[in-house]
């Protein structure tokens, strides 16, 4: 069983990529960002478990409402 590590800096960084990305309002060099801001939350929060972000991402979204 995985046991989540907050990191809270990192996951607002990727809420506000998730949220731009849902406006498609990203560019190149923004994709990019987002996407190391990806896969460093995903390997140090969840420890590389990508169905456990993606949850949690979900979770959030619902929460914030977009």
């Amino acid at each position: 069983m995985t046991t989540r590590r907050a990191v809270p800096a990192t996951e607002a960084l990727y809420l506000a990529c998730e949220r731009e990305a849902a406006k498609s309002d990203l560019d190149t060099s923004e994709i990019m960002q987002c996407s190391v801001l990806y896969e460093e939350l995903k390997r140090r929060a969840f420890d590389g478990n990508f169905k456990l972000l993606k949850t949690w991402a979900d979770i959030q979204i619902v929460a914030e409402g977009y």
